[in-house]
């Protein structure tokens, strides 16, 4: 049996208070994955650049090697993610069940009982044209298929880099999901 796991994002801001509430977030979230999934690893999923705390409640940190200097890679933070979920899907960490969450969530079920093999790639939906139609907050990804996880990240990442400056810093996560579908 493969292990599941939660992936989370993060790049440390430039700014000090910041970067010291979002490891306090991180380690909220990772208390209740910890509670409510404790057979679960959690991956720290970054670039080269990020300064992680000693004692972070994280079991493997993923780093994505980068050129860009810290300010590039927060002017196009977008494309930084979807680069680095890319990177993540081919490498040996992804071997079971695996949720990408945001670092602002609480866990309060086990989401791994939704895997049973009928799907690749899992999105959250809303129909409220006030917000994006897919949450990238949220993404279920079952490593049966990996071809078809490998093709569908790749093409995450080529949409993102093909937008407006403005949605590589900012949503074009979300707008390339919708885009795909």
């Amino acid at each position: 049996m493969t292990t599941p796991a939660f992936a989370c994002f993060h790049l440390t801001p430039p700014n000090q208070g910041t970067a010291k509430t979002y490891w306090a977030f991180f380690q909220i979230m990772a208390a209740t994955i910890r509670r409510v999934c404790p057979d679960a690893e959690i991956h720290l999923l970054t670039n080269s650049h990020a300064a992680v705390p000693a004692g972070l409640n994280v079991d493997h940190v993923f780093r994505l090697a980068t050129e860009r200097s810290q300010k590039e890679c927060f002017d196009r933070l977008m494309v930084e993610e979807v680069e680095c979920w890319q990177a993540y899907f081919t490498s040996d960490l992804f071997a079971g069940p695996t949720v990408l969450i945001d670092v602002d969530l609480l866990i309060q079920k086990n989401p791994f009982m939704l895997f049973d093999g009928n799907f690749d790639i899992g999105l959250t939906y809303t129909d409220d044209p006030s917000l994006h139609a897919f949450n990238s907050g949220v993404i279920l990804v079952d490593p049966a298929r990996p071809e078809n996880i490998q093709r569908y990240f790749a093409s995450v990442v080529e949409k993102v880099q093909g937008y407006a400056a403005e949605f590589q810093e900012w949503y074009g996560d979300q707008m390339a999901i919708a885009a795909m579908l």
